[in-house]
Order: structure tokens, then sequence, then C-alpha cells
């Protein structure tokens, strides 16, 4: 081969590599070829935004407004909201309710049944999920367990991020 086509094939190899390289063929995340059951493990509660709006004071003035607390008999900083997931079990727990976490549609949607705690005979107004039952598109999940979920209900987009 003469130096022309050295040259040719290096540059048609460099342009494939670069295509390869740059092309997105999965998602930002690349769990969906794992469990991801096995990837979440649960953390704070660190954005929760409805139609892209920060909806965090919301919750804030929920769980601070008297005398309801949102089923509490005290002011709970919503900041504070820690979950944590046993993939034995399913167990979704916080220190603001419990419930089921479940992986379906080959980890890219999630199910959660999640109850409010209330303290006394208070009842828990509103469900951080809006309803005892929901399904969730998970838009982002990583090794380390960070969740990123979204729900459209009643004309609205949620998202949630755990950390």
């Amino acid at each position: 081969m003469n130096n022309k086509t050295h040259k040719l094939l290096l540059g048609i190899s460099i342009c494939v590599s670069i295509y390869f390289i740059s092309c997105k063929k999965y998602p930002e995340n690349d769990l969906w070829f794992k469990n991801p059951e096995k990837t979440f493990k649960g953390g704070k509660l660190t954005d929760f935004t409805v139609n892209g709006v920060d909806s965090m004071p919301m919750w804030e003035r929920i769980y601070t407004t008297p005398p309801e607390y949102n089923g509490f008999i005290y002011p709970f900083d919503a900041r504070t909201i820690e979950f944590s997931y046993s993939r034995e079990t399913d167990e979704l727990s916080s220190n603001i309710g419990f419930g089921n976490l479940q992986f379906f549609n080959n980890g890219k949607d999630v199910s959660i049944s999640f109850t409010m705690f209330t303290s006394g005979t208070a009842t828990a107004k509103y469900n951080l999920f809006y309803t005892k039952n929901s399904n969730w598109k998970i838009l982002k999940l990583y090794k380390g367990g960070m969740m990123r979920i979204q729900r459209i209900y009643n004309n609205k987009t949620y998202e949630i991020q755990f950390n």
C-alpha cells in the first residue's frame, strides 16, 4: 500500500472511532443492564420539583404549620427526610413513613407503596408521593445510590431525587 492509502485508512478509522465514542447509545444512566434494586440504597430527599419549580419550601410549610404538622404533633424539618431501602424485602422506610419499592419494566420504572407516619390520632394530610400507591419513571440511577424519579399526576410533572 502506498502512503495515501495509509493516510486514508487512518483518517477513516479515526472518524469511525470518534463517532462511536461520542454517540450515546444508552440513557445517561448505564445501570439498565444491572439490577437497579442492588444499586439504590436509599438516601436523603434532596430535591422535589413540580413542573420544574422547587417544592421543598412547600413541604417545609406543610410540616411546620400548626396544629396539624402533617400528622405530627410537632414541627418537622422536611430537609431531614431520609429513606432506607432493603432489597431483600423491598421495604422502604423513613422518618416520615414506610412502604415498599419494587423495580419493573427492566429497571426503568419503580412502583412505590408508601404510608405516612403520624403521631397519636392525627392523620397525615399529604403523602410525599401524592398517592399511597404510585408508579414512577426512573430518570437517573447511579452506583452510589442516587436516584431521580418522575411521575405525571394531575397534569403536573413531579420529580424527586434521593442522594
